[in-house]
């Protein structure tokens, strides 16, 4: 009974995964595609930051420059 009703459930997969397949490679090609622009292309220079070279501690409630 149990094979029965799997086989009746999954009956049209093979015809079901056939239409999918194709778009999930478009898909796929295309977000890589993205990812390579993104990392490689786009211009990072507005996220720089700067490092402060100077320590700073919080004790007692002060700000204490070494």
């Amino acid at each position: 009974m149990v094979a029965k009703i799997h086989a009746y459930k999954f009956k049209n997969f093979s015809t079901n995964i056939l239409k999918i397949t194709p778009i999930l490679l478009i898909s796929l090609i295309i977000l890589s595609i993205l990812w390579y622009i993104t990392i490689f292309f786009i211009d990072d220079t507005n996220m720089t930051f700067k490092i402060d070279k100077s320590k700073k501690t919080f004790n007692n409630s002060k700000w204490v420059e070494y």
